[in-house]
């Protein structure tokens, strides 16, 4: 994260790929493709303003961030093809979808 009053970065983590930021959260991921059939995940990771972890989930799974609303976080765990809808502040599961193969669209107004 680079601090634009200072001009000074903060890494929360160095393996995520994928960031996105929740009102005060920002939430991580991040999967690297080894070999074919091995992959190294990070879950899903929440940061809190001060770039303290918040919260973990799905530890080892490919997550990808579909992005938030309010209070909301929904997330896609690839292998499960399902997207949960989480609590943004405590990363408990609130409801899960049961989706396809491919990874679904969140639409959200603005």
């Amino acid at each position: 994260m680079i601090e634009t009053r200072t001009w000074t970065v903060t890494t929360l983590d160095p393996r995520p790929d994928t960031m996105h930021v929740a009102g005060g959260t920002v939430l991580a991921a991040g999967t690297r493709y080894l070999k074919p059939g091995r992959t190294k995940s990070t879950g899903l990771l929440a940061f809190d303003e001060s770039g303290g972890r918040a919260w973990k989930r799905f530890r080892g799974r490919p997550v990808a961030l579909l992005g938030s609303r309010g209070s909301l976080v929904y997330a896609w765990v690839r292998r499960e093809r399902t997207a949960y809808v989480l609590d943004r502040d405590s990363g408990r599961t609130l409801h899960t979808i049961r989706t396809g193969k491919r990874i679904p669209f969140l639409l959200s107004p603005p």
